[in-house]
């Protein structure tokens, strides 16, 4: 959070709106990238936290929105408005993380993470000047070593214990002895951690329906219709209930689908999805490699035929993003990988 979000991603932001003129952006492309974070307010599913908002508000923004721009909203923002050089520099740091932040990912490219961040920090005095090693930067280069001893960045960042304050405030009713407070009521829920546990592993239906779509096999099948579903870090939504919420990454004969789900079934065999899937994907981008390693699909020509897919044939939830002649860019959301 302090290290890539708040540091790095902070300095690579403020120094494209500062003073110097090789790498200042100029007042066009700030419009053009600010109309654009605000334009995707409406595609933001809700396991993230705060929208997009403008580069005038940059000096207001979380640690959050930080990371939002860095994983998901900036490639698809900065792509063909700023110089491709700074572009492809960015990407470098998109890409690394994005590894980190995944265990597949980091069974797969540890290797190329590591040449990725390397990369970044040594082009990084050739782009910005001596003046933009500072110690965050420098702090990138042990990343990797700190992911091999820790597990993935999100494990040990710092995100958790900024979000779980507000738990820790809530559960204080009254301010005399607040430490008092906190242990009795953290003491109660590590008692029924177990029950929580177990509750959350199960797959809960929500908002029934009988709208439809329905496809032809369930027409001698008994089924209920939902617009709703949580599956253990997934939370899907019906396109025509939540258009943020309803894109998936399914994988079907060992290939990946990119779906946009538009019922939620649950039958004798089990809870499955309806849906609409991508014809025709491609990579978004080929430097430094290509995105479709990381899931990341540029997506057009929509299928007209619905067809469905068993729930825990989910491998991801998404986020949509519009792109040039109403294409999109497809990121999964990381945490669900």
């Amino acid at each position: 959070m302090h290290c890539v979000c708040l540091g790095v991603m902070r300095k690579l932001l403020n120094t494209w709106l500062g003073p110097d003129k090789a790498v200042k952006l100029n007042g066009k492309k700030i419009i053009d990238i600010s109309n654009y974070l605000t334009s995707t307010s409406s595609c933001i599913p809700l396991e993230i936290n705060r929208k997009p908002r403008s580069l005038s508000d940059l000096p207001r923004w979380k640690a959050t929105e930080f990371r939002t721009f860095l994983l998901y909203v900036g490639p698809v923002a900065l792509h063909r408005v700023i110089n491709s050089a700074i572009y492809e520099h960015f990407l470098l740091l998109h890409s690394s993380i994005t590894i980190l932040i995944s265990e597949k990912f980091i069974s797969k490219f540890m290797n190329l993470a590591r040449t990725f961040i390397n990369t970044f920090v040594k082009h990084s005095e050739h782009i910005y000047g001596e003046q933009f090693i500072i110690y965050n930067v420098h702090m990138l280069c042990h990343l990797c070593d700190d992911v091999t001893l820790y597990g993935v960045l999100d494990s040990f960042s710092a995100f958790c214990f900024e979000n779980y304050l507000g738990q820790l405030k809530r559960l204080i009713k009254k301010p005399s002895k607040p430490l008092q407070q906190l242990c009795r009521r953290l003491g109660e829920l590590h008692q029924n951690a177990d029950s929580f546990i177990t509750s959350a592993a199960q797959t809960s239906l929500f908002l029934a329906h009988v709208m439809g779509p329905l496809i032809p096999k369930y027409n001698f099948i008994q089924v209920s219709q939902f617009k709703k579903v949580i599956y253990d870090d997934l939370t899907l939504i019906i396109h025509s209930y939540s258009v943020a919420n309803s894109y998936c990454l399914v994988e079907d004969n060992e290939k990946i689908k990119v779906v946009e789900v538009q019922n939620i079934l649950s039958s004798s065999v089990g809870v499955e999805i309806i849906g609409k899937q991508f014809h025709k994907f491609k990579s978004f981008y080929s430097y430094p490699f290509d995105s479709q390693n990381l899931h990341i699909y540029r997506v057009f020509s929509f299928s007209t035929e619905l067809y469905s897919w068993p729930l825990q044939n989910v491998i991801a939830k998404c986020i949509a993003l519009p792109y040039l002649n109403n294409e999109k860019v497809i990121f999964p959301l990381l945490h669900t990988v």
